[in-house]
C-alpha cells in the first residue's frame, strides 16, 4: 500500500511570491510522479483549476471571522488529516503542521530563519509567532527540509538537534528563454517582494551614485508587490533626483517577467539574507548578468557566475554596476557562466531527492 502524503498548499491560493512559486512548481512535478510508494493529496483554501484531476480538499479560511484562521490551522486541518488517515503531512511554508498524533509523520520545509534572526525586518506579529512556535515545530517534526546549506547551518545553531533530521534540497526554476521585444532603454532590474530584508534602500542609494558617474542613462526597474515596512523606501525614491527613472511595477505576468529579465543590462539582488534566492537562479537561467549580495545562501546559488558585493556597502554595489556596463566582454562572460551554473538546478532533481527522502522516513 502506498503511503498517503497530505501537502498543505495554502500559498498556491493566497500568495504570488517565493513560496507560491516554489510550491506550485513542486506540485506540478508531483502531478507527474510515477511513484508506487507515495500517494499525494493537497489541502488548500478555495476552488483553483490548478488542482483539477488531483486528490485535493478545500478548507476555507474565513479571515473576516476573528480567530477562524487559528481554528482552521489548529483544529479543522488536523481533524481532516486524522479522519482520512494520512500517513504523513508536509507543510512547505514552514509554519506547522499542528495538532497531529505521533503516528502521522510531520514534515516541514524551513526556507529561512529571518523572523528569528532579523525580527526587525518582519511585521511584529510574524516575528512573535515564530518566536513562540518555531522550536515546538522543529521538535515535533520527523523531517525538516531546507533549501540551502546556509539555512541548514542556521537551523543547527538555533536548534542543535535538528541536523539529525534535516535534509537540504535546492530549488529550481521553470522559466525558459523566449524572443524578447526590442530594447527601448537600458535598465537594471530587481525582482522580489518589497520588504526591508531585500535591502532596497542600499540599491536606491547605489543607483543614485551610479547615475552620477555614468554617462549613459540607465533606468532601475523594481518588479514585485509592496510587502511591509516599505514606507522609507518610497520616501527615498521620492527624494531621489532620478526618481523618474525608478520604476515600481508591482506583480507582473510570467511572460512579462521573462521579458524584463532578458532585456535587462543586469539583475541586482542586494538582499541581506536569503534562504535560497530564486530570482538569482531565474536571472541566470535567462542569461541576465547578475550582481548579487555575498550574504547567506546566495553564493550557493550564484557560484562563480555572478558579481558579488557586500550588502552593507553602497559604494561596493555602485562599483559593480559601473564595472558591468563598462566591460561588454564581462556581460557576455556572465551570461554564459550563469546559464551553465543554472543547469545544476532542476525540479526533476528536486523531486527525485524529495521522494527518496519521503520514502525513507517510513523505514
Amino acid at each position: 500500500m502506498p503511503k498517503k502524503i497530505a501537502i498543505l498548499c495554502d500559498p498556491i491560493d493566497n500568495q504570488n511570491a517565493g513560496i507560491h512559486v516554489y510550491l506550485k512548481s513542486v506540485v506540478a512535478e508531483l502531478k507527474k510522479s510515477t511513484s508506487t510508494n507515495l500517494e499525494y493529496s493537497y489541502i488548500h483554501l478555495k476552488p483553483n483549476r490548478f488542482f483539477d484531476n488531483t486528490s485535493h480538499h478545500i478548507i476555507p479560511d474565513y479571515t473576516f471571522i476573528p480567530g477562524w484562521t487559528t481554528f482552521r490551522k489548529f483544529f479543522l486541518i488536523p481533524r481532516l488529516l486524522k479522519k482520512l488517515k494520512f500517513d504523513a503531512v508536509w507543510e512547505p511554508a514552514h509554519f506547522g503542521p499542528f495538532g497531529l498524533p505521533k503516528k502521522i509523520k510531520r514534515i516541514t520545509t524551513i526556507h529561512d530563519l529571518t523572523p528569528i534572526l532579523f525580527p526587525q525586518h518582519h511585521p511584529w506579529v510574524s516575528a512573535f509567532l515564530h518566536k513562540l512556535f518555531l522550536k515546538h515545530i522543529l521538535h515535533n517534526a520527523n523531517l525538516l527540509i531546507t533549501v540551502s546549506n546556509h539555512t541548514a547551518k542556521d537551523l543547527a545553531i538555533y536548534a542543535p538537534k535538528t541536523p539529525l533530521k534535516t535534509i537540504v534540497i535546492p530549488l529550481a526554476t521553470n522559466l525558459s528563454i523566449s524572443p524578447p521585444p526590442p530594447l527601448k532603454q537600458p535598465y537594471f532590474l530587481f525582482v522580489g517582494t518589497v520588504e526591508p530584508r531585500k535591502n532596497l534602500l542600499t540599491l536606491i542609494k547605489a543607483y543614485g551614485r551610479f547615475r552620477e558617474q555614468s554617462k549613459q542613462v540607465f533606468q532601475l526597474i523594481i518588479v514585485g508587490a509592496l510587502g511591509w515596512k516599505f514606507q522609507p523606501l518610497l520616501q527615498l525614491i521620492q527624494n531621489s533626483p532620478f526618481k523618474n527613472d525608478i520604476i515600481l511595477t508591482d506583480q507582473i505576468s510570467c511572460d512579462r517577467l521573462i521579458n524584463y529579465y532578458q532585456m535587462a543590462t543586469g539583475f541586482i539582488y542586494p538582499s541581506f539574507y536569503e534562504g535560497f534566492g530564486l530570482p538569482v537562479l531565474e536571472a541566470m537561467t535567462l542569461g541576465t548578468p547578475c550582481i548579487v549580495s555575498n550574504s547567506s545562501s546566495l553564493p550557493e546559488v550564484g557560484g562563480n557566475a555572478v558579481l558579488y558585493f557586500n550588502p552593507h556597502s553602497t559604494k561596493a554595489l555602485t562599483a559593480q554596476m559601473l564595472k558591468l556596463i563598462q566591460k561588454q566582454d564581462l556581460q557576455q562572460q556572465l551570461t554564459a557562466a550563469g546559464k551553465t551554473q543554472a543547469k545544476k538546478f532542476s525540479w526533476s532533481k528536486h523531486i527525485n531527492q524529495l521522494e527518496d527522502t519521503l520514502v525513507s522516513i517510513f523505514k
